[in-house]
């Protein structure tokens, strides 16, 4: 079985990680993410902190349908907006998305 050969030869040797690049991509990721969260505070009008805000904006401006069923409570948590960005594929979504989760 050639593939288990490679396959323990990449666990026994690892793989390279250069943090100093990670670093920089987070920071970048982290700095588009603010600016997004800019404009939605001020173009938009809507404060992504704010629940009830976060909540009437995705499911009745934008007409989103949360996955599964859930309580109200739960409309704009992590988990949620997760799956949101998984369920739609609009990229200019999912990045709207993903700038609001509270990391």
């Amino acid at each position: 079985m050639p593939l288990a050969k490679v396959v323990m030869q990449m666990q026994n040797r690892g793989i390279l990680f250069n943090v100093a690049k990670a670093k920089e991509l987070d920071n970048s990721i982290m700095a588009e993410a603010n600016s997004i969260r800019r404009v939605i505070e001020h173009e938009i009008g809507v404060n992504p902190a704010s629940p009830q805000q976060l909540s009437n904006f995705l499911y009745k401006f934008m007409f989103l349908r949360p996955v599964g069923r859930v309580k109200s409570a739960t409309m704009t948590d992590d988990i949620m907006l997760r799956k949101l960005i998984i369920r739609y594929k609009d990229e200019d979504l999912r990045v709207l998305l993903m700038s609001v989760l509270r990391y």
